[in-house]
């Protein structure tokens, strides 16, 4: 005789959005084969031990079965326990994918797919723009250390130079007083592409490259070199080391430790070069410093330009402070004077408007529209006087000329000495020609030459031992 066979089944199916998906259970619950150890014969007596040991072993068997369903009603109770925690995880599932569905990021496929290129793995953007923003809603929103974009890993060093958050202040303890920030390694702007390492950026819409520089005003920019600041707005270093660009829109394009301080200033190269004023600008060279709006100096060293659109072509510890005044090379040579000139030479100084030295050593113009074109220690001090060489001349008298010659002295007016020696044209529209120790002090008097010969009355004339008097 064989017991029952009872099967058990428990079913779970996901519920309809997600997909067509079903879990079923089953087991069969068989019972074990029972042996009946005594039949009977109808209408037989039955003897009661017989009887109870047909039960006994009915109940074996029963009792076997009873222990089996209860090791099955467990598994049940787990296996429901399982599908609770899947009904579970599938709900949220289907939450996550309709948040997914619902990304626009995945909008960018076929924008956006992983491609090799020059033999390397590459993010490939195909026909779209790409655009990283600070979540402010503005550029020039406030800063929050995102929306930049960084090349590299820009490391930062315990040794990187320190600066203040406001540009406006260059040490510590201004910057502390004034309630700004001192530090180092400061990334803490928005809206800047960095590429290098050491870089700090302190404000918005800039771009900073190469080693160890500092952008800490908006829309500057730095492309290369180490140990650069840009603190002017809109201002730029293109390369080089030690620069600081603090004036608006200056730009500084190479060399070492050179400033543009000035508003519109630049400095091009060379080395410890300054350029202060209003729209200056150094070209090259060392030590030079342009001060006065609208000047500039293209080289040579210790040159100056501090008079307003001055210029200074080059050579050493030059000086055009005069309004519109240039210097083209030479040494110590000043021009002083409007639109004064001083062209080569060392020692000179244009003092007068338009007065003009074209070399030599140690001569002044001094006079308006004077000129001094050559020699030593010569000087034009009367208006429209000028002096061609020699040494130690004046033309001091208005509209006279020295040509040349030693100690010879034009102070009439009108007056002319073309040469010699210590000669002396006092007289109004006098002349000497030459020879030494001679003196024109009659109007419209002249000496021709000789020594020490005197035309002292009007329209006088000497030469050499001849002589008219009128």
């Amino acid at each position: 005789m064989k017991l029952y066979i009872k099967t058990f089944t428990t079913a779970f199916t996901v519920p309809p959005g997600l997909m067509a998906l079903g879990f079923a259970f089953s087991f069969n619950a068989t019972a074990g084969n029972l042996t009946i150890p005594n039949s009977f014969t109808p209408n037989t007596p039955a003897l009661a031990a017989e009887v109870n040991q047909n039960f006994s072993a009915v109940k074996t068997e029963v009792d076997d079965n009873d222990t089996r369903l209860d090791v099955l009603e467990a598994l049940v109770i787990t296996m429901q326990n399982t599908i609770n925690n899947q009904q579970a995880a599938i709900t949220q599932l289907q939450s996550d994918l309709a948040a997914v569905e619902n990304n626009t990021v995945l909008d960018l496929d076929g924008l956006l797919k992983l491609s090799t290129i020059n033999g390397y793995d590459t993010a490939e953007f195909t026909a779209v723009n790409v655009q990283v923003n600070s979540g402010s809603g503005y550029t020039n929103g406030p800063v929050n250390g995102l929306g930049n974009l960084t090349i590299g890993y820009n490391e930062t060093h315990i040794n990187a130079f320190e600066f203040c958050s406001d540009p406006l202040y260059d040490n510590f303890s201004d910057c502390y007083t004034n309630g700004e920030i001192w530090d180092s390694n400061v990334r803490r702007g928005s809206h800047n592409l960095i590429i290098g390492y050491r870089n700090s950026y302190d404000d918005y819409g800039s771009l900073v490259a190469g080693a160890n520089n500092i952008v800490n005003e908006a829309f500057t920019s730095i492309t290369g070199g180490s140990a650069n600041i840009a603190s002017g707005k809109l201002s730029n270093i293109s390369g080089g080391t030690g620069h600081i660009a603090s004036g608006l829109t200056s730009s500084i394009s190479g060399g070492y430790s050179n400033t543009a301080s000035g508003d519109y200033s630049s400095v091009s190269g060379g080395s410890t070069n300054i350029a202060s004023g209003q729209a200056s600008s150094v070209s090259g060279g060392i030590y030079n410093n342009v001060i006065g709006s609208n000047t500039s100096i293209s080289g040579g060293q210790y040159n100056i330009a501090d008079g307003q659109s001055s210029s200074v072509s080059g050579g050493y510890n030059n000086r055009a402070n005069g309004t519109v005044s240039s210097i083209s090379g030479g040494a110590v040579n000043v021009a002083s004077g409007l639109n004064a000139s001083v062209t080569g030479g060392d020692g000179n100084t244009a003092s007068g408007d338009n007065s003009s030295i074209s070399g030599g050593h140690q001569n002044n113009a001094i006079g308006e529209h004077t000129s001094v074109s050559g020699g030593f220690d010569n000087t034009a001090s009367g208006n429209a006087t000028s002096v061609s060489g020699g040494t130690s001349n004046t033309a001091a008298g208005q509209s006279t000329t020295v040509s040349g010659g030693v100690y010879n002295t034009a102070s009439g007016h009108n007056t002319s000495i073309s040469g010699g020696s210590a000669n002396i044209a006092d007289g109004q529209s006098t002349s000497i020609s030459g020879g030494e120790s001679n003196s024109a002090n009659g109007s419209f008097s002249s000496v021709s030459g000789g020594l020490s010969r005197t035309a002292s009355g009007q329209h006088d004339w000497a030469a050499g031992s001849l002589f008219e008097d009128q």
